[in-house]
């Protein structure tokens, strides 16, 4: 009773239904020996187009390294991608890859391991972009900070266009769905785009995937893997998805993952569960599904079951997500009343500090490479923590002194470097463009300039402006100032003259650590944009605070979503919530402080949490210790009473 349909057809309802109920009735170690059998039936299979469709923490990066390494005893003479959008999946996989003592050294280095946008860089790269829309070598990205300054580039050309229509939000949902505007505005502006990014050579993260897809439809050679693993499938979007086929198209064996229920980025970059479920409609692909989760606990995985169960939409595509273990030695969900911040906050600390023998631990282990997830998640709506007040700032210092230590540079260097390089090279138009924001140009004189440099088919550096002329100076005497003897104090003295500099005492410090200079010019600059479109971290520590979105792909020991009312969170997706539920290995707990925000009472996703699966517990300050409730209702009550005791204190 595997879960693998060969028939390629999808499994009807009564078959989930019927492997559902043979599979609870499994004690553990049956439950233990069905998951090794079919997730071993899943990766020996012949089919060359596999669909997986299984819920969170059911085991898919084993059953990856499974797949690929039956790929080789099939045939040694292959090479083989995977490819995601989560970094830290990414990074996993690669160790894991590297770890595996069953793959010889010749077969992995034959594995590329590899996020979806650096994949589709790598391939615009090597193409120069392509006939329609060229690119010089060694292009740059358009990074967070300047994608609305070129974007405001873009639309001076327009000046009768509305900007709040005509945006670059809109244009990038065009993007997302490879499929453009016809109006004669729209097709102008997208024209006008290309026509920049060429000068700049540089490329967003949201075009270069299409550029990627045209690169491959002129070079097909450009696809080099002849086996490849999709993961994350349903956070793609229509030209991620168009991308990946056209990669795909002539592959041996293609191996793709995803559960429609995680979707997480539909306003972010316009991912569509719609595109997974044409694929498990698609009498191509053999479907397969993981049923049990290894990761959670008995108690959250029912949890978690039980809620995506009341919010699921017809259309999803009906699977199984059951406890792979059972119900001895695992916690139940624990559902947090706090009157205030306060009360939440020093909940949390209290947490921290119980568990600090174990959490300095995890940060040693961390360190030194021996394990891969934290120790403890707090997840709320928003990671700047607003809704506590100037109260945030206690999680921050409990946190921050467990921070695996990430060398951010300051917006002053990254000025400093940027001038740097246009003195070594003013034919970069980019980087042209960004001294000229540095210097305050205003915005019609850079338009003069853009039309001049576009009509003439020239460089900025090629104009007699007199203000061009100028940053060119500047730049020389930046870069005599950085190639000089001088000390770093006194190259920040020199350089203050020249430039405004807001930090000067951890300018000088940044300078003795990493000295700028041509040979490390091009790393700092691909530094600095790989911290943009790449989702997720890819460097633990052993506690992490951050957005519930932010999350994905990854897990811990523990998890404490904050915010869990119906101020903070309404904003929530049943998708997201269900996600962070599943990021909690032993423990889960939800925290409802309220007068935060406006906060009056716990989410209302608190009703499809199975009471069977649940323990309520009030924290208050005063007591410093979780007090257990007899259930939802004594739950509810006490709050009423803390709304209630606050709607006097303001009469009085």
């Amino acid at each position: 009773m595997c879960l693998l349909k060969t028939d390629c057809l999808q499994f009807s309802q009564s078959e989930i239904q019927a492997t559902r109920d043979h599979l609870l009735h499994l004690d553990e170690n049956q439950r233990i020996e069905y998951r090794n059998r079919n997730a071993t039936e899943i990766a020996k299979c012949s089919s060359d187009k596999i669909l997986i469709v299984s819920g969170p923490g059911t085991g898919k990066s084993h059953l990856f390294m499974s797949r690929i390494q039956n790929w080789f005893d099939d045939n040694s003479d292959i090479s083989v991608l995977v490819t995601s959008f989560v970094r830290k999946l990414v990074s996993d996989l690669d160790k894991d890859v590297q770890l595996n003592d069953n793959l010889s050294d010749g077969n992995k280095k034959k594995i590329s391991i590899i996020t979806l946008h650096r994949l589709a860089r790598s391939l615009v790269e090597k193409n120069n972009g392509s006939s329609e829309w060229p690119l010089a070598d060694f292009f740059k990205m358009i990074g967070q900070e300047w994608k609305k300054e070129i974007w405001s580039d873009v639309l001076e050309f327009y000046p009768s266009l509305d900007n709040d229509t005509y945006s670059e939000k809109a244009f990038n949902k065009q993007l997302y769905d490879n499929s453009f505007e016809e109006t004669t505005d729209w097709q102008g502006i997208k024209d006008t785009y290309f026509q920049l990014c060429r000068l700049y050579n540089a490329s967003g993260f949201a075009d270069l995937i299409i550029r990627a897809t045209a690169a491959l439809k002129e070079n097909p050679t450009l696809s080099f893997a002849s086996h490849f693993i999709v993961d994350e499938h349903q956070d793609f979007n229509q030209a991620e998805q168009d991308f990946i086929m056209s990669f795909t198209g002539n592959a041996i064996s293609v191996l793709i993952v995803g559960d429609d229920e995680q979707v997480l980025y539909e306003e972010l970059k316009s991912s569509k569960p719609e595109l997974i479920r044409e694929l498990y409609d698609n009498n191509e692909f053999t479907k397969a599904m993981l049923p049990f989760c290894g990761r959670c606990g008995y108690h959250i995985v029912k949890c978690s079951e039980a809620f995506i169960a009341e919010e699921r939409e017809p259309e999803t595509i009906e699977k199984l997500f059951l406890p792979l273990l059972s119900e001895s030695d695992s916690s139940k969900v624990q559902i947090i009343a706090c009157p205030n911040s306060g009360s939440a906050i020093q909940f949390i600390e209290e947490f921290i500090a119980d568990n600090h023998a174990q959490i300095e631990k995890r940060k040693e282990q961390l360190e030194s490479d021996d394990a891969k997830d934290p120790f403890l998640l707090i997840l709320a709506g928003s990671a700047k923590l607003n809704f506590f007040g100037p109260n945030k700032e206690q999680i921050f210092d409990a946190v921050s002194q467990y921070k695996h230590k990430v060398s951010l540079l300051s917006q002053d260097y990254y000025m400093l470097l940027t001038y740097y390089a246009l003195g070594i090279n003013y034919i970069d138009n980019f980087n042209f463009r960004k001294v000229m924001f540095y210097e305050s140009l205003s915005r019609s004189d850079i338009h003069k300039l853009l039309e001049e440099v576009i009509e003439l088919g020239q460089n900025f550096a090629d104009l007699e402006d007199e203000k061009l002329v100028e940053i060119k100076d500047k730049c020389e005497q930046i870069k005599s100032i950085m190639d000089s003897e001088y000390s770093e104090a006194i190259q920040v003295e020199e350089l203050s003259k020249l430039l405004e500099i807001g930090k000067p005492e951890l300018l000088i410090q940044e300078l003795i650590s990493g000295p700028i200079s041509e040979r490390r010019l091009t790393n700092l600059v691909e530094a600095q944009e790989a911290q943009y479109q790449e989702f997720g971290k890819q460097q633990m520590s052993a506690i992490e605070l951050m957005s519930i979105v932010g999350s994905k792909g990854l897990s811990a020991d523990h998890v404490i979503i904050i915010g869990f009312d119906n101020q903070n969170m309404k904003w929530i997706s049943s998708n997201a919530f269900y996600v962070a539920m599943t990021r909690a290995r032993k423990s889960l707990q939800l925290v409802t402080a309220l007068k935060c925000g406006g906060s009056t009472f716990a989410h209302p996703y608190i009703a499809y949490l199975p009471h069977e699966n649940v323990d309520y517990y009030k924290y208050k300050k005063s007591e410093g210790k979780k007090i257990p409730l007899s259930g939802r209702t004594e739950f509810d009550n006490y709050l009423k009473s803390l709304n209630f005791y606050k709607k006097v204190a303001r009469r009085k």
